[in-house]
């Protein structure tokens, strides 16, 4: 052990000795937790998965050894632990359009991972999907009330100074932003579907400062694009076409509009009708209150 340290890197040598299965960094902090290992260490410090994964990277080649792609997991240099490079080196989009391929039913919930990768690198936002089914029974209009993916980013993630988030909390200023996603496979905009598909996103996305529509087919017939540029600038959704074979270069195809103020009756709604939504504005209220991200963990991750 270094200085006579417990380290990430011996924490991760522990880990994989221990599971022998090729592992990413989040995965390896979440067993070191589960096996009491984390407590060995002199500190967490704020952001402990991706500390893990610089460590890792940096010593590649020595102790660890890299295992496919998108997500990159390790192993132990010169374990016996068996692999399966077609499973690791199967990103989730390449997992889509094999299904595609093979002739699988294409559905909503299986885009899930490709908006999650998206919203994760390019709009630098942590996200969450909200599991409809486990919903309260009673809750009425189920369709018409939750969003498919909730996502935040912190604003003190790119404050530095102390001074500037005791500003912040003099001014009132919530330290977080708030977005809704809607999921749709095909969206053409003069067609009654659309209109149901677009107003949904409407009723879904008036408890957040943002909201959209995503799908991986939009119709760019003239008075198509025409329809939903009148429609977006009319109620401030905005449109996302989603690329399935590289989810991060989506393409928002129109902004969506900022609201200042959050619509706390529907949130207060939202937190009674559903576990999931009640567990995520706990967390941002946590690292809201703490002026940092508490449970990296918690959030949908492709990591």
């Amino acid at each position: 052990m270094e200085n006579n340290k417990y380290t990430y890197l011996n924490l991760a040598k522990d880990v994989l000795k221990e599971i022998k299965t090729p592992m990413t960094p989040k995965e390896i902090w979440a067993a070191a937790k589960t096996m009491g290992l984390t407590q060995k260490l002199n500190s967490e410090g704020k952001t402990p998965i991706q500390t893990m994964g610089a460590r890792l990277y940096t010593d590649a080649g020595s102790h660890f050894e890299r295992v496919g792609e998108n997500p990159t997991r390790f192993i132990l240099k010169g374990s016996d632990t068996n692999i399966d490079n077609q499973i690791f080196k199967m990103a989730p989009e390449l997992i889509f359009l094999n299904e595609e391929k093979n002739g699988n039913k294409c559905e909503e919930r299986k885009l899930h991972p490709l908006v999650v990768k998206f919203i994760n690198s390019e709009l630098l936002a942590y996200s969450k999907t909200i599991f409809h089914e486990n919903s309260n029974r009673n809750s009425e209009n189920k369709k018409w009330l939750h969003p498919d993916i909730v996502a935040v980013t912190y604003k003190f993630a790119n404050l530095r100074e102390h001074k500037t988030n005791e500003l912040s909390d003099l001014l009132s200023i919530f330290p977080a932003k708030l977005y809704s996603f809607e999921l749709k496979l095909k969206l053409k905009a003069n067609t009654l579907d659309f209109k149901k598909d677009f107003f949904q996103a409407v009723s879904n996305s008036s408890w957040a400062n943002q909201g959209f529509l995503v799908a991986p087919e939009i119709s760019k017939e003239p008075e198509d694009l025409m329809e939903m540029e009148r429609l977006t600038s009319l109620h401030g959704i905005g449109i996302i076409e989603l690329n399935k074979k590289v989810p991060e270069k989506s393409t928002i195809l129109y902004p969506a509009r900022e609201n200042e103020t959050l619509d706390l009756l529907t949130i207060d709604k939202l937190i009674r009708a559903n576990i999931h939504f009640k567990d995520f504005i706990t967390e941002v209220l946590t690292s809201a209150r703490e002026k940092r991200i508490c449970n990296e963990n918690f959030y949908d991750s492709l990591d």
